[in-house]
């Protein structure tokens, strides 16, 4: 398998917003 390497700090930190974004808009705590 081949996984996607975060090369940057912002790709990292991009990523991560998405995620959460899609937590919140997607499940309700």
């Amino acid at each position: 398998m081949h996984f996607h390497t975060f090369r940057t700090k912002k790709e990292v930190a991009y990523a991560s917003m998405h995620a959460i974004s899609i937590n919140r808009s997607g499940v309700t705590d």
